[in-house]
């Protein structure tokens, strides 16, 4: 009759518990879920003086407890660029993107750089209405 491998409780948990700390290491740390401070969109300004970031957007999000590179990138442009336009299109700037939408298709990026104070998803949000 052949040996059957038993297996060792303690073993099977101490290697558990070492898969568990290897999956947490690799993966970024959750993105706090509330609301940026007026201090916090103060700090994040800073980083991006003139609407260019000083560093990649991982290294500003290093500075702030509990936010991802994705979640500064997207308060950045959603509510704390100071250049960007919070008011109603105007007639000049839908004729701009209808017109460059038709020329280039759906490249908002590249639209939004001929809409000044306009943000990509600003002009994203514009031309799917």
């Amino acid at each position: 009759m052949a040996k059957t491998a038993r297996s060792n409780p303690l073993v099977d948990a101490a290697a558990a518990d070492s898969a568990e700390t290897k999956r947490k290491a690799k993966t970024s740390p959750k993105p706090r879920t509330a609301r940026w401070t007026d201090e916090e969109v103060k700090r994040l300004r800073a980083f991006v003086p003139d609407g260019v970031p000083s560093g990649t957007w991982s290294f500003i999000a290093s500075h702030f407890e509990g936010r991802n590179a994705k979640s500064c990138r997207q308060k950045y442009f959603q509510i704390a660029d100071q250049n960007k336009k919070g008011q109603n299109w105007s007639v000049e700037e839908d004729h701009i993107l209808i017109s460059l939408q038709g020329r280039e298709g759906n490249k908002w990026k590249l639209i939004s750089e001929s809409i000044k104070g306009r943000s990509e998803n600003d002009v994203k949000v514009r031309g799917k209405k």
